[in-house]
């Protein structure tokens, strides 16, 4: 195969093979565009040969149009009430089936080559379906192994216990945390909870076999009912059964119960293929290829996005102009203490940095959360001190910038935390990496668990000592360890040093010798998600089609890349749902507008709604002046205007984001300039202005970004 091909055709790719009239020459004055999306792929073929017609509105470009459509496929989604939902887990669940199924019936097989082998059966017995009243009035599997305890039985009878054994032989957990009998919770239903009640259960009765004759719950039936799972017991519970019957035989004489043979069943019993490396399609770092990407949760990983922040976060004083925060720092003891003290709190509040490093009561944080748009009812409005308690770099209420740190260090003791940072943070890492990443703790028989990926790595055996206590007793401390982020802990520590000294991420990153990402080819192979994995497969097909019906290859492709692509199902209805939240809004504003002018909503014009909206926005200020708007009624008249923030000429950029209401003056003297172009030639001038942004709580993220943006002539540039 040729190598240009290689990456899109044969098992790693996603096409098994190229039509035989497909062309080998580049006509270069065929153009090709596709246009993605999640369900579809719109294409053109463009010839722009000297003697083809001219394309209208574009007298310059000879061109013809030689094909021009749309492809529409399916999605591995599903519609559903409570919205989108993917089909892999559904499809993941029958293929989990089909698997058990298939492994049950392996071991079955082996069963009763072992009931043969062992001579338990003679050689030529038939395991098909019993014939028709061959089965009356026989013991059934469960009163043959209640039988096993008390009596000798015959070689049929022990065959038929061996069996029912294989069949139903329990639940085998493969959580983080060891599995430990616990009280079972108000919650019926659940595989834990029930195996947690028999187990409790089983304290009054000798076997299983004997718990499930004498109880009242298993009267009527002892298998379970779809949706529950009150039938389920540990594997554990279910070899000691075991071990105990074959004890009773060897006693009462059974000469196929011996040590040797109940050792070798209950290896046929307990066979199940170790966890597939859950590590294997986890990404691989952008600037550093050899090395995995990392779990947020690691301490190195923490400590460089607290860092990053810190870097980004502007001070405002009294009166004073905007100055950044790591400015401070660094003429009050720099970042040692706060690197020292990291992971002694799950969460650092804005309060605890201005504790930390002594910044007055009356100089802001410009990058402040700000107070919920929708208060609670019956709730006033969170006040400064109220909002300086959240954490001052993540968002999330239920977690904490120094979350993974923070239990760590408690795992670990003092000690041994100081002596793992001495030595670099590797050891930290690394087990921050295999808590997030490995499922089971431990299995003697299997290095793809958390201590045995900690003892391949070195991980000192003290250090793994306290990981294993720390996932015993009732309250284990260290399972919440998940999720992937982008980069790898070895680049975190190499860019704190950086960070330390007030870089910002990307300075970081170049002080650091990191030019940028390295990887620029991604194999099919390598794309785990399964919506774009759907969509190159069915764009594929189609290009190669049109290749092939064009008769050669297209000199340029043009790809409008679906920008929904690479977002999850959960990003996309939260999308949708903030879409629908931004319409309801603007049907409530354009009804208000609409009375204010005493006209139907329909009739309320595109410009007079947006014009509310910014002046809502504002809180009622314009922020070139600083003056008070008029009040909503008067908003509509020629002496306010709307102004492109970056001048629409030059951004291209005709969004909500980029206009402000201003006075028609203020408008007019700033022309086609962006506010640090026109302000920033007295200092005083512009320091009010960054001031008064900031000031002003209600501006979007975007607004204020360009409200204040100082490099845009540089980026025009």
């Amino acid at each position: 195969m040729h190598s240009s091909t290689s990456s899109i055709v044969g098992p790693e790719g996603p096409l098994t093979k190229l039509p035989k009239t497909f062309p080998t020459t580049i006509d270069e004055h065929l153009f090709c565009g596709l246009d993605l999306g999640i369900g579809s792929c719109g294409q053109a073929l463009i010839s722009t040969a000297p003697e083809k017609r001219t394309l209208r509105g574009f007298k310059d470009l000879p061109a013809t149009i030689s094909f021009l459509g749309i492809r529409a496929f399916d999605i591995p989604e599903a519609k559903e009430k409570t919205g989108v939902k993917l089909k892999n887990p559904e499809r993941r669940e029958k293929r989990l089936l089909r698997r058990v199924i298939a492994r049950r019936a392996q071991r079955m097989k082996k069963i009763r080559r072992f009931l043969i082998d062992t001579h338990v059966l003679p050689a030529d017995h038939h395991f098909g379906s019993p014939e028709k009243g061959t089965m009356l009035h026989q013991p059934t599997p469960w009163e043959l192994r209640v039988k096993a305890l008390t009596e000798n039985l015959s070689g049929w009878e022990w065959a038929v216990i061996l069996m029912h054994y294989g069949k139903r032989r329990g639940f085998k957990s493969a959580r983080k945390e060891d599995f430990k009998p616990k009280a079972a919770s108000s919650k019926e239903g659940g595989i834990l909870d029930s195996t947690r009640a028999n187990h409790s259960a089983l304290e009054k009765h000798r076997t299983l076999a004997v718990m499930f004759t004498e109880d009242p719950r298993f009267a009527d039936s002892k298998r379970n009912k779809e949706g529950t799972y009150t039938s389920v017991v540990l594997r554990t519970d279910l070899v000691a059964e075991i071990k105990t019957v074959f004890e009773a035989q060897r006693n009462l004489g059974n000469p196929h119960a011996t040590e040797a043979l109940e050792e070798q069943y209950l290896i046929i019993l307990n066979e199940q293929k170790p966890m597939q490396d859950p590590v294997k399609l986890l990404g691989n770092c952008p600037f550093l290829t050899h090395e995995k990407r990392t779990t947020p949760f690691a301490p190195s990983f923490e400590l460089s996005r607290a860092l990053q922040k810190l870097n980004t976060i502007s001070l405002i004083p009294p009166g004073g102009a905007k100055h950044l925060l790591s400015e401070h720092i660094l003429a009050h003891g720099g970042y040692a203490a706060f690197i020292a003290s990291f992971g002694e709190k799950k969460s650092i509040s804005w309060a605890d940095l201005r504790k930390l490093w002594k910044i007055p009561a009356t100089t802001a944080f410009q990058d402040i959360r700000e107070g919920s748009s929708k208060p609670k009812k019956d709730k006033p409005p969170e006040t400064p001190a109220q909002r300086e308690k959240a954490d001052f770099c993540k968002r999330s209420a239920k977690s904490g910038c120094s979350e993974g740190s923070f239990l760590l260090r408690n795992a670990l003791g003092e000690t041994a935390w100081e002596n793992a940072l001495a030595a670099g943070s590797k050891h930290l890492d690394q087990i921050a990496f295999s808590l997030a990443f490995y499922t089971m703790l431990e299995d003697p028989d299997n290095t793809s668990t958390i201590l045995g990926s900690l003892a391949t790595a070195g991980i000192p055996e003290e250090l793994i000592h306290k990981i294993r206590e720390n996932f015993h007793g009732e309250n284990p401390t260290l399972t919440g360890f998940k999720d992937t982020c982008g980069t790898s802990s070895e680049l975190c520590r190499r860019i704190i040093p950086h960070l330390t000294t007030g870089l910002t991420y990307d300075k970081a990153i170049l002080a650091a010798d990191f030019k940028g990402h390295t990887s620029t080819t991604v194999a099919f192979a390598d794309i785990v998600n399964p919506i774009v994995k759907s969509v190159i497969r069915e764009v594929m097909k189609q290009v190669v089609h049109l290749i092939d019906e064009a008769g050669a290859l297209p000199g340029r492709i043009v790809v409008e890349l679906g920008r929904e692509l690479g977002k999850s199902v959960d990003e996309r209805n939260e999308i949708k749902k903030g879409i629908k939240e931004r319409t309801t809004h603007k049907d409530t504003h354009r009804k208000q507008v609409a009375a204010f002018q005493e006209c139907s909503p329909n009739e309320v014009s595109d410009e007079d709604l947006t014009r509310y909206e910014l002046y809502l926005q504002q809180g009622g200020e314009c922020p070139y002046s600083g003056d008070k708007l008029p009040n909503p009624q008067h908003l509509y008249g020629a002496d306010l205007e709307i102004d492109h923030i970056l001048p629409r000429s030059r951004s291209h950029d005709n969004s909500f984001h980029n206009k402000v209401l201003v006075s028609a003056a203020q408008n007019q003297n700033k022309r086609n300039q962006t506010p640090y172009e026109w302000l920033s030639g007295t200092a005083a001038d512009w320091a009010a202005f960054e001031t008064r942004v900031a000031s002003m709580r209600s501006l979007g993220k975007q607004t204020r970004r360009n409200l204040l943006n100082q490099t845009y002539a540089e980026n025009e540039a």
